[in-house]
């Protein structure tokens, strides 16, 4: 299945990309060639490697899922990809002159271990760098990785979403969120994302129980880190 690189005009619009990767060019032209987008390249040697590592904690009341292991069916991960100079290699909006972010969203498979946990690799240098546009050279960099969780892979259950920026994946570092199990196996308005938060400290002490935690942990497990 081939993948395409996507202009994103606002932050905001980045969380709501499926899973799979798109790149899409932003612009318009009589051409149809020209509209085409142009396909972004894998390394095929990436060495680069990250362990993402996930925690489950406090979700042992939850439901279990269809597979009637875990609380969830349903566990991807996603590592976003910026090209830093993306307002000189991409391709300009011929009306507003205006050259959005230019961004890449690949999945990266989680295992699992146990009930609590799963383990995937993520690579810094996943992507290659290349001339999109004959505008110069893009350049990839690590954004972040992320991972959402559903109960039954039903369109309509949660989506619960936990992030590590990149400066975190590349130091190794840890990132907590704690969700409210309310949302379990899915919101009663219908269709909703659940980005968590970072700590409780408005919670009180009695209510904490009705929360779980995922822990995303990351491991540089080969090759040398980029530089930044």
């Amino acid at each position: 299945m081939s993948r395409a690189i996507r202009y994103l005009s606002s932050p905001a619009l980045r969380w709501a990309l499926p899973t799979l990767v798109v790149l899409v060019a932003a612009g318009c032209g009589s051409d149809s060639n020209a509209r085409k987008p142009p396909l972004r390249k894998l390394n095929p040697a990436p060495t680069q490697a990250y362990e993402i590592r996930l925690t489950l904690a406090n979700a042992s009341d939850l439901s279990s899922a269809t597979d009637g292991n875990s609380p969830f069916a349903v566990v991807e991960g996603t590592a976003q990809f910026d090209a830093s100079n993306g307002a000189r290699c991409g391709k300009s909006n011929a009306l507003s002159g205006h050259v959005p972010s230019l961004s890449s969203h690949e999945p990266f498979r989680l295992s699992r271990l146990s009930a609590t946990e799963y383990v995937g690799t993520v690579y810094a240098d996943m992507l290659l760098d290349e001339d999109y546009y004959g505008r110069g050279v893009c350049h990839w960099v690590l954004t972040s990785a992320r991972v959402a969780l559903g109960a039954r892979g039903d369109i309509a259950d949660t989506r619960f979403v936990a992030e590590l920026p990149a400066k975190t994946v590349l130091a190794g570092g840890t990132q907590v969120r704690y969700f409210w199990k309310g949302y379990y196996p899915r919101f009663r308005n219908g269709q909703h994302s659940d980005y968590g938060n970072n700590q409780l400290d408005t919670v009180s002490a009695d209510k904490r129980n009705e929360f779980f935690t995922v822990t995303l942990t990351a491991r540089k497990i080969g090759g040398d880190a980029p530089g930044k």
